[in-house]
């Protein structure tokens, strides 16, 4: 017998499916692969860049709206049931913004656009470094000098935790900062959309900063300019604390029911 869907659960996961325990219970993952299955990843590759796929594009677009549509139904769902009017703002589109909220809003995105861009300046400045230690790596290899595999393992990891969540952290902080002002409305304020969005990003910068510091080890040289990314990731785990003091209480659906089923990044050593 199949699982049952976990209700939600896809509105505050990582979005690495491929890492996920869950995605036989995630009704999200469930439909991305019946599009997969009947129209294949070039033919929706070939209607994202505008070109026309093989199958019949009229029956892909059917497809894609009737997915959309039920996700949409599920949030207007999430958000009744969460105490909040989903459909609030869209009868007064001429209401004044709330000023402190923008000011959050930015001071997130600016937050979020440093640390990405520091991230791509590391790596540029340290592909020579980098090229370097692989070309040690291969020389080993070829001198038959055994290698610590499992330490590669990690390595790799690492390096993908820290690809994985390069714009993630941003967009789930502005979600976050976004929905700050709607806490008071919710039935439940720890179960606030924004309190789930903070707990998701406090989740991404806890394992990017593990992961940094775990490369860190690896190629000490690199650890002065590593601390420098560390130290903007606290940065906005500060900010995330200041609005969500709570984060921790929000219950992820799935991955707080079942928490030995999830995976967890652990590098260290011992």
């Amino acid at each position: 017998m199949a699982k049952k869907f976990i209700e939600y659960i896809h509105n505050y996961c990582d979005r690495w499916c491929e890492r996920c325990p869950f995605t036989d219970r995630c009704l999200m993952f469930a439909e991305e692969q019946e599009i997969k299955k009947e129209f294949g990843d070039e033919d929706l590759s070939a209607l994202a860049s505008g070109q026309s796929p093989d199958e019949d594009e009229e029956a892909l677009f059917n497809r894609v709206k009737m997915n959309l549509d039920h996700a949409l139904e599920l949030l207007r769902e999430f958000l009744n049931e969460a105490g909040i009017n989903g459909d609030e703002n869209t009868d007064n589109p001429d209401a004044e913004p709330n000023p402190d909220t923008e000011k959050r809003q930015q001071r997130a995105l600016r937050l979020a656009m440093r640390y990405t861009s520091e991230m791509k300046r590391f790596f540029e400045q340290n592909e020579d470094y980098f090229t370097e230690k692989e070309s040690e790596f291969e020389q080993k290899v070829s001198m038959g000098i055994p290698l610590d595999i499992e330490q590669l393992q990690l390595l790799q990891d690492a390096l993908s935790t820290i690809r994985w969540y390069e714009h993630f952290i941003g967009a789930k902080l502005y979600r976050a900062m976004s929905s700050w002002d709607e806490q008071a409305e919710t039935a439940e304020p720890n179960q606030s959309d924004g309190n789930g969005s903070a707990k998701i990003a406090m989740i991404a910068v806890q394992r990017s900063a593990d992961a940094w510091r775990y490369m860190a080890r690896i190629f000490p040289e690199t650890k002065p300019n590593v601390q420098k990314l560390v130290d903007k990731l606290s940065t906005i785990r500060l900010e995330i604390e200041q609005f969500y003091p709570q984060w921790e209480q929000f219950h992820r659906p799935g991955f707080d029911d079942f928490p030995k089923q999830v995976i967890r990044l652990d590098y260290s050593q011992n």
